[in-house]
C-alpha cells in the first residue's frame, strides 16, 4: 500500500485541504445544530436537567376561584366579599434583585379574612340544619317493626335535606380548598421576600408567615368537622334509601277508622 502520509485529504475525487475540510465539518454542525435547535426547544426542561443536574424553577400558576351559584347562601356571601374588595394592581413585596409579586387571587389580607368567615358562616348553617339527619340514626335499625314505624314522608323529607347537604357541601369545599390554596401561595411567595430596609426583617416575615396561618387554621378546624359531617350523612343517605325501598315492600298501611272493626263511622 502506497504511503498517502503527504498527499492532501480528498472528498470523492477533489483533494481537500485541511481548511476546506474545517469549513465543511462547521457547516455540517451547524446543520446539525439547526435541526436540534427546531426539534428540541419543546424538550428544554429534559435537556436543562440533563445538562445541569436540576429541574428548572417552574412558573407559579393563578389560583383560579372556582364558580358558585350567585343566589345561594355562600355566593351571596363571597359576592359581599368581593364588593368590599378595593380594586387594585396585584399585591407585591420587595425581593433579591426584582418585586416579589403575589398571586392575584390574594385581594389583601380584609378579602381573604372575609372569604374565610363566609365559608365558616356556612358550615355552621349546614352544621345547625343537617345534623338531625345523623342523630336519626337510620343505619341502625335493626328490624322491619322499627322500620313500618317510620313517617315515610319525614323520611322523603330527609332524604331530600340529605342531598341539598351534598350539594351545598361540595360548593363549599371547592371554595374552602380555592382560598386554602391562595393562602398557601402567599405564604409561598414570603419565602423570597427581602426586607434589606428593615432592622429584623426575619421577626416581620416570621410574623406574616403566622397572620396567614392563623387564618387557614380556624377555617381549617371547621372545615374538618364539616367534612366529618358529611361522611356521616353520605351513609345516613345511602341508608335512608335502602330503608325507603324497605318500607314500600314490607310495611302495611294503616287504614282508615272507619274500616277498623268496632267503628261505627
Amino acid at each position: 500500500m502506497a504511503n498517502d502520509a503527504g498527499k492532501p485529504l480528498s472528498f470523492g475525487s477533489k483533494p481537500l485541504s485541511l481548511a476546506r475540510l474545517g469549513v465543511v465539518v462547521g457547516l455540517s454542525v451547524a446543520v446539525l445544530m439547526a435541526g436540534l435547535g427546531e426539534a428540541g426547544s419543546q424538550d428544554f426542561p429534559n435537556r436543562f436537567v440533563q445538562r445541569f443536574g436540576v429541574q428548572p424553577k417552574p412558573r407559579p400558576e393563578a389560583t383560579v376561584t372556582p364558580a358558585i351559584e350567585a343566589t345561594s347562601a355562600l355566593g351571596q356571601a363571597l359576592a359581599a366579599c368581593e364588593k368590599d374588595a378595593t380594586a387594585q394592581e396585584p399585591f407585591a413585596l420587595p425581593g433579591l434583585k426584582n418585586e416579589v409579586t403575589l398571586d392575584r387571587c390574594y385581594k389583601g389580607r380584609a378579602h381573604l379574612v372575609c372569604v374565610f368567615n363566609a365559608l365558616i358562616a356556612e358550615a355552621s348553617a349546614l352544621t345547625e340544619s343537617y345534623t338531625k339527619i345523623v342523630e336519626a340514626k337510620y343505619p341502625d335499625l335493626n328490624s322491619v317493626e322499627g322500620i313500618c314505624k317510620l313517617n315515610r314522608e319525614a323520611l322523603a323529607t330527609d332524604i331530600s335535606g340529605s342531598e341539598d347537604f351534598t350539594k351545598r357541601f361540595v360548593a363549599l369545599k371547592a371554595q374552602y380548598e380555592s382560598a386554602s390554596k391562595c393562602a398557601g401561595s402567599v405564604k409561598q411567595a414570603f419565602r423570597d421576600v427581602v426586607l434589606a430596609d428593615m432592622a429584623q426583617p426575619p421577626e416581620i416575615l416570621k410574623s406574616m408567615t403566622d397572620s396567614i396561618d392563623s387564618d387557614i387554621n380556624r377555617v381549617s378546624q371547621v372545615q374538618n368537622q364539616i367534612g366529618e359531617l358529611a361522611t356521616k350523612i353520605e351513609i345516613s343517605k345511602k341508608a335512608m334509601k335502602t330503608i325507603d325501598k324497605i318500607h314500600r315492600t314490607m310495611c302495611i298501611k294503616d287504614k282508615d277508622n272507619k274500616d277498623k272493626p268496632g267503628s261505627t263511622g
